[in-house]
């Protein structure tokens, strides 16, 4: 009878150890996966906002009695900019005109934030409606699982300093000083204050002098003028 309680205590034993065991791997697969995620989202957001920050203020002459048109177009849910800094390797060195848009996930309810890129030496460019041919299938996913989403625009100009829920390059006179990015996830992996990033862009801090470009200084500040396609 001893043996028999004896052995049935040491098989309830291995029980608990064996379940704790099993709990213990879950939690620790988990936790990678988490991490995983988490590690992904963080390098889809720094390429996001290095290619922002690397927008570049590319433009036509346009047509007789018309303003440069400059190839920056920011919706709420879409942003078309061209950049120094492209995703593909094979715009490596140069710019890329690179569309980012959101596509809705039928199996999910949720949408996906993807890119997709076009050559700038491409015949009529600058033709809105050929920048604006979205070719899905060649585009790259950047985040999934997003219920909110939003893009933001923020005034260049002393007068008028404020954030917009769109932005025409060839409207504004040139690019929007920062970018703000709001959206939320399925999950809780986005460590940034208010679920948004404000992305600055770097040529209105930095503007070249150069002889196809126009900038000029106007006291302590500085109004950023369209560098034209040669």
């Amino acid at each position: 009878m001893e043996l028999l309680v004896a052995m049935s205590l040491l098989g309830l034993v291995f029980t608990i150890v064996f379940q704790a065991f099993s709990i213990g791997i879950k939690t620790w697969e988990k936790g990678e996966a988490t991490q995983a995620e988490y590690q992904r989202l963080r390098a889809a957001l720094s390429l996001i906002a290095d290619q922002i920050s690397s927008a570049y203020p590319l433009g036509s002459k346009g047509e007789a009695g018309e303003g440069p048109q400059i190839a920056f177009e920011g919706k709420e849910t879409s942003l078309g900019f061209v950049t120094s800094l492209p995703l593909s390797p094979k715009f490596k060195g140069g710019l890329s005109f690179t569309t980012y848009y959101l596509k809705d996930d039928p199996t999910t309810g949720n949408k996906a934030l993807r890119a997709l890129e076009k050559s700038v030496l491409t015949k009529g460019f600058f033709e809105e409606k050929k920048r604006k041919d979205i070719k899905d299938d060649e585009a790259l996913e950047l985040l999934s699982g997003i219920t909110e989403f939003s893009f933001e625009y923020y005034s260049a100009k002393d007068s008028d300093q404020e954030w917009k829920k769109e932005w025409e390059g060839t409207k504004e006179g040139g690019l929007p000083r920062a970018v703000r990015i709001k959206m939320k996830l399925d999950h809780d992996l986005t460590r940034f204050p208010n679920n948004s990033i404000v992305i600055p862009i770097e040529v209105n801090s930095k503007l070249p002098i150069a002889a196809r470009g126009v900038a000029t200084e106007e006291g302590s500040s500085v109004t950023q003028g369209p560098f034209f396609a040669p």
